[in-house]
Order: C-alpha cells, then sequence, then structure tokens
C-alpha cells in the first residue's frame, strides 16, 4: 500500500477539504468513509474548486483512483471460511481508530482491502481525474517611473511633469483633465508629492520663475 494513503493522510486530506469546501465531515472516522468523501468530494468539484487544492490532495486522490476495484462479497465470504472466527468487517469496515482494529493481525491487509472497496464504489458513481495542479505565473513587473512610481498614476504623472519643468497652473490644469479630479484634489496631490519627494530624499526639485523643476541627470 502507497505510504500516500495512510490514515493520517487521508485525514489531512478531508480536513484540506473541510476548510477549503467550508464543508463540517469529521475527519475522525473510519477509512471507509474519508476514502468515500474524498473520492465524492473531489470527483465532484469544479475545475476551480481543483486547481486550488493542495499537490499533496491531488496526489492523494489520483492514488485512490488507481486502486483496482475489489469484490467485497468475495472477500468477506474467503475470509469466513478460512478462520473460524473471522472479522465479518474485513475489507470493508477498517477503522483505524478502533483499538482492536489496530490490534488485529490482519489490519495491515484488510486496511488495503478496505481501500480498495471504498475506492471501487466511489469510482464506479463517477470517475473524474484532476488536472495536474500548475504553478502559477509570475506576476507581472509593475513599470515604475523615473522616481519609482507607477506608471499611469498621478504620482508618475508628476514625476514627468517637473522632470520637463512645468508651472504649477499647468500640473493642475493637466492632471485635472487626465484624470477627472476637481481643482483641490489636484493641488493637495501634488503637495503631497512634492513634501515625499522631499522627505524621501528622493530627488531635489527646483522652482523659478513658478516653474517646478528637477534636474535633467536625476533620471
Amino acid at each position: 500500500m502507497s505510504d500516500l494513503l495512510k490514515h493520517r493522510n487521508l485525514q489531512a486530506v478531508a480536513k484540506e477539504l473541510n476548510e477549503k469546501f467550508e464543508l463540517k465531515f469529521k475527519t475522525i472516522n473510519t477509512r471507509e468513509a474519508i476514502i468515500s468523501h474524498i473520492l465524492d468530494t473531489i470527483g465532484n468539484a469544479t475545475e476551480e474548486q481543483q486547481e486550488a487544492l493542495s499537490p499533496e490532495a491531488v496526489d492523494v486522490y489520483n492514488a485512490l483512483l488507481a486502486v483496482p476495484p475489489v469484490d467485497e462479497v468475495n472477500v468477506v465470504k474467503e475470509v469466513s471460511e478460512d478462520t473460524e472466527d473471522a472479522c465479518q468487517a474485513y475489507g470493508v469496515a477498517y477503522d483505524g481508530g478502533d483499538p482492536e482494529c489496530k490490534a488485529c493481525d490482519q489490519a495491515e491487509e484488510c486496511q488495503e482491502k478496505t481501500m480498495k472497496t471504498a475506492a471501487a464504489k466511489s469510482v464506479a458513481k463517477k470517475e473524474k481525474p484532476v488536472k495536474e495542479v500548475k504553478e502559477k505565473a509570475p506576476k507581472a513587473e509593475v513599470v515604475k517611473s523615473r522616481y519609482g512610481h507607477k506608471v499611469g498614476s498621478m504620482s508618475a504623472a508628476i514625476d514627468d511633469m517637473l522632470w520637463v519643468g512645468t508651472s504649477k497652473a499647468d500640473m493642475v490644469s493637466s492632471l485635472m483633465e487626465q484624470f477627472n479630479k476637481n481643482e483641490a484634489a489636484v493641488n493637495s496631490k501634488i503637495k503631497g508629492h512634492l513634501a515625499w519627494l522631499k522627505k524621501q530624499n528622493i530627488v531635489e526639485v527646483s522652482e523659478a520663475d513658478g516653474v517646478y523643476k528637477t534636474p535633467v541627470e536625476s533620471i
């Protein structure tokens, strides 16, 4: 049996499904119930929900789908004939939380057969492999103005006008038109922007004859 399908891993996937799908499934449950829950929940999930699953959950689900079906009736019958006091739940109701199941010398084999039985039931309903989890593409790099502001923002527009050299009146007029802001808002933005450049020691802004300008070499 794959280590992926150990009881603790199945419980971890069930817990993840509870959190991501807002379910209230009890993870302290029989192995058969947990396997059926995982197969049914992921198998019926939308493509978007499946892509949100962790790689570990995807691996467990695909491992369960790969388990070959088993005839649970034959399993119980076979054990009953060979062992006089055989467990009647053999192969169909292994419970990892039950001390008797843990102590049983057939526990490991029973656990594997239980897994196959549960998998066969759910796969018979609907077999829907999960797509491989795709790595998210890196975020596009934000293009900045010459003084470190996002291109397309009001701050970047002020940076450009300061570098060229622009009067405050022209800055106000241009920004009001570009960004559909009122005069008071634009004046406040310009004042705050100039104070920010000075406070952060980003660039020196000079003013001569009403024209605000930064040094050309400050690109």
